[in-house]
């Protein structure tokens, strides 16, 4: 994967620079009282382009289930969505290399969204609604990334330099999470069940 500092994208004949991210989520919240429990899982996988021209080319692709049991009452539900959303635009970085625009302009949303009671055949609910321009504004960060499989240490994470971008509206971008955080050199992968909590490690191949 090729860096995104200063000399690559202000370089004389500028090439393809492709960003990434990915995200996994799994949790299992028990309620108070034996009232049920809540489990959610999902993943999240976003690729950002950036093309001559100051072109651009955004991808998310996302799953996320849930399965909600009521104990008490003796029933549950299971809801599942999944989506791919497709962005072009134009993006703009500044002279300083710390700060990196990105305007994003809707071109295909595909999202599905199910929800079942127990005994119940699925019905389809609405997905969140896109917006048709949406602005990321990303700053130069170094983030902590954890090695994968290594034994827990009592020494900081190492640092990686990344761009860490974020919409004004949380609800801008539909079902893709607001805050995107892009490895300059390799694609990073959240090890928490938010997308944008360090500390993450590379993408698994």
């Amino acid at each position: 994967m090729l860096s995104t500092g200063p000399s690559t994208l202000h370089a004389a004949e500028p090439r393809p620079v492709q960003l990434s991210m990915k995200a996994i989520e799994g949790e299992t919240r028990h309620l108070a009282d034996g009232a049920g429990a809540i489990n959610r899982h999902g993943s999240l996988t976003i690729t950002v382009e950036l093309l001559p021209g100051k072109r651009l080319k955004a991808v998310a692709l996302g799953t996320h289930k849930e399965h909600n049991l009521y104990a008490k009452q003796g029933y549950s539900s299971d809801e599942e969505t999944t989506w791919k959303t497709t962005w072009t635009g134009s993006w703009e970085e500044s002279a300083a290399g710390q700060a990196l625009t990105l305007e994003l302009t809707l071109a295909v949303q595909e999202c599905k969204r199910t929800k079942a009671w127990e005994g119940q055949p699925p019905t389809t609910e609405p997905c969140r609604e896109v917006s048709k321009k949406s602005k990321l504004v990303c700053t130069s960060e170094r983030v902590f990334v954890e090695e994968s499989g290594a034994a827990p240490s009592k020494n900081k994470p190492a640092q990686i330099a990344a761009w860490v971008c974020n919409t004004p509206s949380t609800l801008e971008l539909g079902e893709t999470p607001s805050r995107w955080v892009l490895g300059k050199t390799s694609c990073l992968q959240s090890t928490r069940r938010q997308s944008w909590n360090a500390p993450f490690k590379k993408c698994d191949p």
